[in-house]
C-alpha cells in the first residue's frame, strides 16, 4: 500500500518500477492519492501492475487525512492478512517476497524502545533544541518523543515501542480496526474525526503507525516477531531502501552497504535500473 500525493509523483515512479522488478509473491498492491492527484498517477501504476484509488481529501488537514488513511489499511485490502505499506520515497532494491517480512508465520516488527533516544548521547552535531508539545525545550535527538506523546494521547496508555524504524511496515489486519475502535471509544467520537481534530503542522499530534505499532504490541504481541534495532540491527537492508523525498534527488544518503553506500537517490535508481 502506498499512500501519497502530487508532489511526491516522481519518487513514486521510481518505487513502482523497482516493485514491479523486484518485488515478488504479493497479492494486491494498491496506491492511494488526494482525488485531484489521480490522473496523475494512473500511468505508472497501470504500467507497474499497481491498482490506483483516491480519496476527497480533508480541506487544510491534508496530511492528518493521510495518516487517517493509513489506519484503515483493512478496509483497503478486505481480503489480506497482512498489509505491507511503503512510502513513495521507498524502493525495492533486490528480489525480495512477503516471506522475508514473515519468519515463523509472524509479522517483522523493528523498533526501538522509546526510553533509549533519552539514553543515548548526542553527538555535537544533534545539539540543537526545539519546542515539544509541552512547551519545553527538548533536544533535536529526542524529538522521538513526540510520537510517543502522540500515540499515548490517542490510544490512553503508555506507547514503550517507536515501530516507524524501516519501510516496509507491516501489521495484521486486526490491528486496525482494533487502532480504530480504542480511539473512538477513548474520545466517544469516530476514529476520522478524532484524527481529523489533530494539528496537521509538524510535529503532528497524531502518528500513525507508532499507534499501530503500540495496538500490536499491547493487544497481538504474540502475532509478531519484534526486532529490537540498536541490538540486531535493520532486518531489511538490501531489499528495500529508504530516501527522505524532502532531500531531493541530488543530495547524498547513507544507504545501506549492500546497494552501493553513500550516494544520491538518482544514482541509485540508475544502479537499481529503476
Amino acid at each position: 500500500m502506498w499512500n501519497t500525493y502530487g508532489r511526491d509523483l516522481e519518487w513514486f515512479r521510481h518505487s513502482a518500477r523497482s516493485y514491479k522488478k523486484f518485488a515478488r509473491g504479493w497479492t494486491y498492491a494498491k496506491c492511494i492519492v488526494p482525488t485531484p492527484d489521480y490522473a496523475a498517477f494512473r500511468e505508472p501504476c497501470e504500467e507497474n501492475g499497481i491498482f490506483l484509488d483516491c480519496f476527497d481529501e480533508w480541506p487544510g488537514k491534508g496530511f492528518n487525512h493521510h495518516q487517517a488513511m493509513q489506519c484503515c489499511g483493512d478496509l483497503h485490502f478486505p481480503q489480506a492478512d497482512v498489509i505491507f505499506h511503503v512510502d513513495a520515497d521507498c524502493v525495492f532494491a533486490s528480489e525480495c517476497t512477503p516471506d522475508d517480512w514473515l519468519p515463523g508465520g509472524k509479522v517483522l516488527l523493528p523498533f526501538t524502545d522509546f526510553v533509549r533516544f533519552l539514553d543515548r548521547p548526542l553527538a555535537p552535531d544533534e545539539e540543537k533544541n526545539f519546542m515539544g508539545f509541552t512547551g519545553r525545550r527538548i533536544d533535536f535527538d529526542r524529538g522521538q518523543y513526540f510520537w510517543k506523546f502522540a500515540s499515548d494521547t490517542a490510544l490512553g496508555f503508555s506507547v514503550e515501542r517507536e515501530t516507524m524504524a524501516w519501510m516496509p511496515i507491516a501489521h495484521i489486519r486486526e490491528v486496525y480496526g482494533k487502532t480504530r475502535e480504542v480511539i473512538s471509544t477513548r474520545f466517544q467520537k469516530p476514529f476520522e474525526e478524532y484524527v481529523k481534530s489533530c494539528r496537521n503542522e509538524w510535529p503532528q499530534s497524531f502518528c500513525e503507525f507508532n499507534t499501530l505499532g503500540g495496538v500490536a504490541h499491547k493487544f497481538f504481541e504474540d502475532r509478531y516477531h519484534w526486532q529490537d534495532v540498536t541490538v540486531q540491527g535493520h532486518a531489511f537492508a538490501g531489499k528495500v531502501v529508504q530516501c527522505w523525498s524532502h532531500g531531493g534527488f541530488d543530495r547524498p544518503h547513507e544507504f545501506a552497504r549492500e546497494v552501493g553506500g553513500y550516494q544520491t537517490p538518482a544514482q541509485l535508481f540508475e544502479r537499481l535500473g529503476v
